[in-house]
């Protein structure tokens, strides 16, 4: 279920901004990784704040990379730390989303695409190199464990991550296809159809544009921030750009500016193309020549190009829009032709 949520959440992200609003984003990744390392950081700190104890940081910050998580079994402080890390850090990767796409608005498709993938290996780069804050090439181990006071009555720490994950996936799900269902979501596809006849009609497409960077943002972020706290470790080998471009296969797979394909789709490519390697290499052993990893690669290589040519729209293709304004005048047509 975790990992199921986490590659959702990153394909709804992708779809909203290349499938509704045409603004292919390679640099998607950038964001979950902002928003994982915002919250193991923040979670460590409120977790030192709410146990009371005051521990002088050395310059090298190795003391503070190497704190054993506090197993306190007091809820209040946990359940606090928890919200209080989700909203903060969903904030600063908003905030990240809007800067990296200021000086890029107003470049083509493609250059932008380009662009904000090189801000990502950038941001990558920096904290594989970088000690204070990203814990360098090491990583950051540890972030406050919501799931002890339910030690106590035997709950699954999985079962727990598995359901609070699928949670916040029928919860964005759920926002991005009221606004995608929306006049917003039109204005959205108007923008990614033609930019000019969205601008003739009055439409701010860039303060648009910003703001589905801003949303897409967020919900990438979710997907980092949950993953910190189920795996207790965050590195920068966890964010490359393949996820990026898995994500995006995802939602070409399930019908561009469709979310029920998505989901549809994320749900194939999650069974078939991440477990199914993992059940065969554990169980099957086959003799390959080469790692197992690298077939599946290969397989959503080749998946990709039989898409595009033989069925580009996807499994669920874009339904046409349907208003109360055009079902009016569908009748009308209809009256008049009988």
């Amino acid at each position: 279920m975790f990992y199921v949520s986490f590659y959702l959440l990153l394909s709804l992200a992708a779809n909203l901004q290349y499938g509704y609003t045409g603004q292919p984003n390679f640099g998607l990744i950038l964001y979950t990784a902002v928003a994982a390392y915002s919250a193991t950081d923040i979670a460590l700190s409120l977790e030192l704040m709410f146990a009371h104890l005051s521990i002088q940081l050395p310059p090298s910050y190795s003391l503070y990379y190497q704190l054993t998580v506090f197993q306190f079994y007091n809820l209040l402080p946990t359940v606090a730390s928890f919200v209080l890390t989700f909203i903060l850090s969903l904030i600063i990767s908003a905030i990240i989303g809007l800067l990296t796409v200021l000086p890029t608005l107003r470049l083509r498709e493609d250059y932008l695409a380009i662009t904000l993938l090189a801000f990502s290996e950038t941001f990558r780069v920096i904290a594989n190199s970088t000690t204070p804050i990203f814990g360098g090439a090491v990583g950051i181990r540890g972030t406050v464990d919501i799931t002890s006071p339910l030690h106590l009555i035997g709950y699954s720490r999985d079962l727990f991550y598995g359901f609070l994950s699928l949670g916040f996936l029928l919860l964005f799900y759920y926002l991005t296809s009221r606004i995608t269902n929306s006049p917003y979501g039109r204005v959205l596809k108007s923008i990614r159809d033609d930019e000019e006849t969205a601008r003739v009609f009055g439409k701010n497409i860039y303060s648009f544009k910003r703001q589905v960077m801003m949303l897409g943002a967020i919900i990438a972020g979710s997907a980092g921030i949950l993953q910190a706290f189920y795996i207790n470790f965050i590195s920068s080998d966890q964010f490359t750009p393949i996820l990026t471009f898995q994500a995006i296969f995802i939602a070409i797979l399930g019908g561009i500016a469709n979310n029920k394909g998505t989901l549809l789709a994320g749900l194939i490519y999650t069974i078939g193309g991440i477990e199914l390697p993992v059940y065969i290499q554990s169980y099957l052993r086959p003799n390959l020549p080469f790692p197992i990893d690298y077939l599946r690669y290969i397989i959503i290589a080749i998946a990709l190009v039989l898409i595009l040519i033989y069925r580009p729209k996807g499994i669920l293709p874009e339904k046409p829009i349907k208003t109360p304004a055009l079902e009016v005048i569908e009748n009308e047509r209809g009256s008049e032709s009988n």
